[in-house]
């Protein structure tokens, strides 16, 4: 497997460290999973698919779990979509790259309704 580049290990021990806030000493493992752990890793390309290992399974659990999970799926993608834009339309949109986390993290907070 290759290493992974920083920005997807960054977002990885982020994950890692929200979930273990979420479950704290019953979150036993999450282990990487998929494209992301193989020779076929692309940077900031591939999947970062997990796979959460808790001490115990509960309906509670996995619904707290899945809040996460998708919650950290639209940052990461939100994220990705505004990377990719030039600096002229993030200018046009009141926004400079430095501020792009940010941003996402007010949308998906706010349910995209403005602050």
């Amino acid at each position: 497997m290759a290493e992974l580049d920083l920005k997807d290990r960054t977002a990885l021990d982020r994950f890692v460290e929200d979930l273990r806030g979420l479950h704290g000493d019953a979150l036993i493992a999450a282990l990487l999973t998929g494209e992301a752990a193989s020779a076929g890793y692309r940077p900031k390309k591939s999947p970062l698919a997990t796979v959460v290992v808790l001490r115990e399974v509960t309906p509670d659990a996995l619904r707290r779990t899945r809040g996460r999970i998708s919650r950290w799926r639209r940052r990461r993608i939100g994220i990705r979509k505004f990377q990719a834009l030039n600096d002229h339309y993030l200018t046009d949109i009141g926004l400079d790259r430095s501020q792009i986390v940010s941003k996402v993290e007010e949308i998906i907070e706010t349910g995209g309704q403005p602050a």
